[in-house]
Formats: structure tokens, C-alpha cells, sequence
């Protein structure tokens, strides 16, 4: 790396650590950040249009899936503008716990209201 290249890297990395203020938190943030990229890399985000298709019954998937795609678009552009008002005004710190804490209860709803499909023929209802 250039004396350049090193001076600008090293100024690129302190303006993020002022506006985010990970200087706090350490190293785990980008860890973290760096796993959930890696399992989304990995196919956990087709996942989520796999299980769809064994939740809604046989005779409506197509429009069950196509429903839930679109609201799903709708509800990712409304994060996207969302998130720089919220790291504006509430923080780094209460922006990640928003979405992890949503996440958290997600899991939970699903984990007791999912009905099992293992055995189960899609064309059993």
C-alpha cells in the first residue's frame, strides 16, 4: 500500500468510527456484520421463499407467494429510507437493537404458530 493509500485509509476508518462511534464496542459490531453477510451469502435469504411456499395451503401458493414477495419489496424500501433517520436520531446503538429485536420476536412468533411440515406432502391439507 502506498504512504497515500494508508493515510487515506486510516482517515476513512476514523470518520467511521466518529459518526458511528464502534470505537466504543470494539471489534464486534463488524464481526457481526461480517457473519450476517456470510449466512446471507449462503442461501439463508432464499430460505425465506422456501418456507413460504409449505405455509400457505395448495390451492393458492402462487398468489400467496406473490403477495408476500411484494409486501416483503415494500417493507425492505421502507427500512432503506428509514435507516439514515434513524441512525440520525436515535443512534447506532438503538438502530441495530430496532431490527434485532423485531428479528427476535419474529423467531419466536414463528416458532410457535408454524405448523410442522416434515412427512407432509405439499398436496396434504
Amino acid at each position: 500500500m502506498r504512504r497515500d493509500d494508508a493515510t487515506i485509509h486510516k482517515w476513512t476508518l476514523k470518520i467511521f468510527e466518529l459518526v458511528f462511534c464502534i470505537s466504543s464496542h470494539g471489534w464486534l459490531p463488524l464481526v457481526l456484520m461480517v457473519f450476517t453477510l456470510y449466512l446471507a451469502n449462503m442461501g439463508m435469504v432464499g430460505l425465506v421463499f422456501l418456507d413460504i411456499v409449505d405455509v400457505y395451503p395448495a390451492k393458492i401458493p402462487f398468489l400467496g407467494t406473490s403477495v408476500s414477495t411484494i409486501w416483503m419489496s415494500i417493507l425492505v424500501l421502507c427500512k432503506l429510507k428509514l435507516f439514515p433517520l434513524m441512525l440520525h436520531f436515535w443512534g447506532i446503538s438503538l438502530t441495530m437493537s430496532f431490527p434485532a429485536t423485531l428479528s427476535l420476536l419474529t423467531f419466536i412468533y414463528f416458532l410457535f404458530s408454524l405448523p410442522e411440515s416434515k412427512g407432509k406432502s405439499m398436496f396434504d391439507d
